[in-house]
């Protein structure tokens, strides 16, 4: 479907940033902002998808490292 690491871990956490932060560290601008078959990006999916408390800390730290919406 396209999805990277990022677009899994943006949808999944609830409870920390570790693995976001380890993954924005690694990953290259691109991969930030893959668009997945249904054109989101990683930061749509948080956007969309994550309804967890710290669902503005993880749109943050991807903005931050220049992540974009689709």
């Amino acid at each position: 479907n396209g999805y990277n690491a990022l677009h899994l871990a943006a949808l999944n956490n609830k409870k920390d940033t570790e693995l976001i932060e380890l993954l924005l560290t690694n990953m290259s601008l691109n991969s930030i902002n893959k668009k997945d078959r249904w054109g989101d990006t990683p930061l749509d999916r948080a956007y969309k998808y994550n309804k967890s408390p710290i669902k503005q800390k993880i749109i943050d730290l991807i903005r931050s490292k220049g992540g974009k919406r689709g």
